[in-house]
């Protein structure tokens, strides 16, 4: 119960940021090409930011175990979330890709600092990192007969660079060694993710014509986005050796709402942007009833 109540006030907290990007994309006081700009902030400075904040601490061996804890989790969890999707998505690719990949960036950073602390990221780093690794092969092999590039799109971005950098820094023991420049910088990024991703997925809320709103679709993904895959991943993740803290970071990133990285697929494919935004946008809105529901029976 205690946890359903943190996470219950950092989620209104977050809903009360996204009402101010819906507000101002509906004043047109903020542009489809504002908000691009503010995600590009977000995936080239702000969350690689909260990854070098990790590792700036003294050298410590117990956070390679942890770092592999988290590996092993994200694979089953992103494992069966995309089995799963296969299975109930067959005749709609956008949300078999969709439903795949939860926002653990976004929105699972501030829940699982709010219940563990920011020490609890080290967990969430190999669960994104395999988050973008699976989004530049089986997204890209879902929606292009493209087939080459994947490696070098992987070794390019700046989640990928950040821990590279971020643990080098750290075995070499200079993690507590860093000019307070930079960290004061780096600092000063990571408080930045909660109001900035906010209102980015305000503004997808802002563009969805709710009189139009395919419900059935959106429920179905909805419903296995933030219902289905996080029961699977409960089960799976006590079939195997992981601490408490590792158990619970899995299940959160594993609960949260459908990513927003398929709106960018939907629009570089060119498939349906607009429904694209609208289920991202809809189980946004559902992860509030759902994710204390979730911290409640099944943490």
């Amino acid at each position: 119960m205690e946890y359903a109540l943190i996470v219950s006030k950092q989620l209104l907290v977050m809903f009360a940021y996204m009402m101010v990007g819906f507000a101002f994309y509906k004043a047109k006081l903020l542009t489809d090409s504002g908000t691009a700009s503010m995600s590009n902030i977000l995936v080239y400075a702000v969350i690689p930011s909260i990854i070098l904040h990790t590792f700036f601490i003294p050298y410590d061996p117990s956070v390679i175990q942890k770092m592999g804890e988290g590996l092993l989790a994200a694979l089953i969890c992103l494992g069966a979330g995309a089995i799963l999707c296969i299975l109930v998505f067959k005749e709609d690719p956008l949300n078999r890709v969709g439903c795949t990949f939860p926002n653990a960036g976004f929105i699972g950073i501030p829940l699982i600092t709010a219940v563990l602390g920011s020490e609890a990221i080290v967990y969430l780093m190999p669960y994104h990192m395999m988050l973008n690794v699976f989004q530049y092969t089986y997204a890209v092999t879902v929606f292009s007969k493209e087939r080459t590039g994947f490696v070098k799109a992987i070794l390019k971005n700046p989640m990928v660079i950040s821990i590279a950098v971020g643990l080098t820094v750290f075995l070499c023991g200079l993690g507590d060694k860093v000019p307070s420049a930079i960290t004061g910088v780096v600092d000063g990024l990571y408080g930045m993710l909660t109001p900035l991703s906010m209102i980015v997925l305000g503004t997808y809320l802002a563009q969805v014509d709710f009189r139009k709103i395919s419900y059935l679709r959106d429920f179905k993904a909805a419903g296995t986005r933030l219902l289905l895959i996080p029961v699977c991943a409960f089960i799976l993740l006590r079939l195997i050796p992981l601490s408490a803290d590792a158990r619970m970071v899995a299940q959160i990133a594993s609960s949260c709402s459908i990513g927003s990285v398929i709106a960018i697929y939907a629009d570089k494919f060119d498939m349906d942007y607009v429904y694209a935004c609208e289920v991202v946008a809809f189980s946004t809105l559902m992860l509030l009833v759902t994710m204390p529901l979730i911290m409640m029976f099944l943490v």
